[in-house]
């Protein structure tokens, strides 16, 4: 059985306290006191929606927060609708009209969020904290008059506490949701952080040969089992990082099998893998060659600088810079 991620964690307690929250307030509709057909339902809802966040939900972090945000203001709207547009004075018209426009923007932003919409969950938290200061508000104006507390003054207690809670709940770093944009470059940052390696990476010239001919030779690491025939590796060098390419040869394939990966632990991640069609070396003027592309399916491709020994001793990067800048202005005259 595996164990229970935090935001699984959070999502069942956001459904667990809408069920407690709604059989307070059926107690108090079952003890005698007034209630609404809109609280009847709200009772409903978050009773059967809390279950069904519990159930369902609760493994699916965008969408569970979206769904509990939608039962939060859906909740909120049935319970409040019905005294937001009474005409009798004695109904706090303000405060009603109030929660029913926190609901409506609730279930806006919650459907915002899970259709993807540039939305963040940072909006919906704001809308709980008006709503549970407010109903904080108004049970403590009837405690400072020293008024008799009525069922309808413990429910806003209650209620203020379950938002409170919500709120607690909606911040934790598990289950915050950034807006769209802020989502979307902190995954191009991941993705560019993984498939794009060190500028300043480099494969020692007397490696070259080895990355073009796949030929069989001692240097290779001959398999018995699965569908890899043999493999080697060739060692990627810069002053920060440390990776290395694995070499494969298939059964049956004559292509080359690349994988760009980290080296020096027990177990690695993998920077870039792909299947090489075409291997197009770059050369100077000199007949050396100074980078090698690797092209694979679809127009992907990857490029290795190459720098021998002697060319370290004089910097390794200045020469990279100035065959590049060298090959880049020979391309526009």
């Amino acid at each position: 059985m595996k164990a229970m991620q935090k935001s699984e964690l959070y999502i069942s307690t956001i459904g667990v306290l809408l069920i407690i929250n709604q059989l307070f307030v059926l107690g108090f509709a079952i003890a005698g006191n007034p209630i609404n057909v809109g609280g009847i339902l709200s009772i409903i809802v978050g009773i059967l929606g809390g279950l069904v966040a519990i159930v369902y939900f609760r493994e699916k972090k965008m969408i569970g927060v979206a769904f509990c945000l939608f039962l939060i203001g859906l909740t909120i709207i049935l319970a409040d609708i019905e005294r937001a547009f009474s005409t009798d004075e004695s109904d706090n018209f303000v405060a009603s009209l109030l929660y029913v426009v926190t609901g409506v923007v609730l279930v806006y932003h919650s459907a915002s969020l899970a259709i993807g919409l540039k939305t963040g969950s940072a909006k919906s938290i704001l809308c709980l904290a008006v709503i549970s200061i407010l109903e904080l508000y108004l049970f403590l104006s009837v405690v400072r008059r020293g008024d008799d507390l009525t069922a309808f003054d413990w429910t806003n207690l209650i209620m203020a506490i379950e938002h409170g809670a919500f709120i607690v709940i909606l911040t934790r770093p598990e289950m915050m949701i950034s807006p769209f944009l802020k989502r979307l470059r902190t995954n191009s940052d991941v993705l560019y952080d993984a498939m794009v390696s060190d500028p300043e990476v480099y494969v020692d010239r007397k490696d070259v040969e080895r990355l073009t001919d796949i030929s069989d030779g001692p240097e290779w690491t001959h398999l018995d089992n699965g569908p890899v025939e043999r493999e080697t590796t060739v060692g990627l060098h810069s002053r920060w990082t440390a990776t290395e390419m694995l070499l494969q040869k298939w059964k049956d394939d004559d292509r080359l099998h690349l994988t760009v990966r980290n080296k020096g632990t027990d177990s690695y991640n993998i920077v870039m893998s792909m299947v090489v069609d075409q291997t197009v070396l770059s050369k100077n003027d000199d007949g050396k060659v100074t980078k090698i592309r690797f092209y694979g399916q679809e127009g992907v491709f990857a490029d290795v600088i190459v720098v021998s020994d002697d060319e370290l001793t004089k910097g390794y990067i200045d020469i990279i810079k100035s065959k590049m800048a060298a090959a880049k202005a020979k391309k526009q005259s």
